[in-house]
């Protein structure tokens, strides 16, 4: 038996399909129909929704390793941080 991915490849097994599908998400989502999306949005094509995350994950992971993901600076210069205590003024009297 042979195993078609969904970019028209064959292979011999279905876990060497399995694998090529799998580093290739974005082979999954070429020329979907507005009704594919949306089954996909509402998981009722799991697999089609897998390959949408798996392809948003990567698309992250490539704009991490290029600094675009990166956080930027405030107009005053310091940087954005969520780690950075919040100036909150306090109320007259209030325990610091």
């Amino acid at each position: 038996m042979k195993f078609l991915a969904f970019d028209g490849k064959i292979f011999e097994t279905i876990e060497e399909c399995a694998a090529h599908e799998a580093a290739r998400p974005e082979a999954r989502v070429v020329g979907l129909t507005a009704d594919q999306v949306a089954a996909a949005l509402a998981r009722t094509d799991v697999d089609l929704a897998d390959a949408f995350e798996a392809l948003g994950s990567k698309i992250a992971r490539a704009r991490r390793e290029s600094g675009d993901l990166k956080r930027t600076r405030k107009s005053n210069g310091a940087a954005e941080s969520a780690d950075e205590p919040l100036n909150v003024p306090q109320a007259p009297g209030a325990a610091s």
